[in-house]
């Protein structure tokens, strides 16, 4: 250092940043500035080597880290349905926009049929009573659809039906949402023997690997949901259908 104190430079790092970018653009930028104090005093230069290596060494493992941030913003769920951020971003920025007193952080899974079982009473024990629910379906046919629902669901030994204006079915082949009319009592609270049902717009049974018998409802999805045409265009044109894969998210 200047006049020959063996000091360190004491570099302005920020505490606190929740930005990875932004914290690998700062110490590059500080980094700058260590070339620029080396290169007014040669004598600095092995006084500040150690630190230097030392920054770049955090530099590279913050690229790393900004590369894998990047990764997750392609695929920014945990889903082996969906494979990009405009599979889901469509929808995400649909309940953003208009629900805004939401303001959700994450996307967690709450069940995966492949993982854990085609049984629709182990999908009630892992998504009943949550809110901010969204279902994604992948038939045998490679179509991909779902809804969302905030108010969330349960099982009931009667059936019961709720109201939930804030609640809609999607294509994700199509990119196209069908929002709910409102004051419609489309969410079903109902046996375990059937999974997560809008009425009957969309709903399974037990056993749905390996069966046939879940189904679109034409008549009642345009009954209760907008933009419905009268074809089932949200699974190609089949009412009922087998399932390839079913996951379950709920936004926190």
């Amino acid at each position: 250092m200047p006049n020959g104190e063996n000091k360190k430079i004491q570099l302005d790092l920020k505490k606190i940043m929740l930005d990875t970018e932004s914290i690998l653009n700062y110490l590059i930028k500080e980094n700058k500035k260590l070339k620029q104090i080396i290169s007014k005093n040669n004598n600095d230069i092995l006084f500040l080597r150690q630190e230097n290596k030392l920054l770049w060494e955090e530099i590279n493992k913050l690229k790393n880290s900004n590369t894998n941030n990047k990764i997750k913003k392609n695929n920014p769920i945990d889903s082996k349905i969906i494979n990009s951020v405009n599979d889901i971003g469509f929808i995400l920025n649909y309940i953003r926009n208009n629900d805004k007193s939401f303001d959700f952080k994450s996307i967690n899974l709450l069940y995966r049929a492949s993982r854990d079982s085609d049984r629709t009473d182990i999908c009630h024990k892992l998504c009943d009573n949550k809110n901010n629910i969204i279902i994604i379906i992948k038939s045998e046919t490679e179509y991909i659809f779902g809804g969302y629902c905030k108010i969330g669901f349960k099982a009931n030994k009667d059936k019961e039906y709720k109201i939930d204006n804030h609640c809609f079915l999607f294509s994700i082949n199509l990119k196209k949402i069908y929002p709910v009319k409102k004051d419609k009592n489309v969410i079903c609270y109902t046996s375990l023997k059937m999974g997560l049902c809008f009425y009957s717009s969309l709903g399974f049974y037990d056993n749905f690997f390996n069966k046939s018998n879940s189904f679109i409802g034409e008549e009642d999805c345009k009954l209760f949901f907008e933009n419905i045409p009268s074809n089932n265009e949200i699974n190609g044109g089949q009412r009922n259908f087998k399932f390839k894969e079913l996951e379950v998210f709920q936004l926190k």
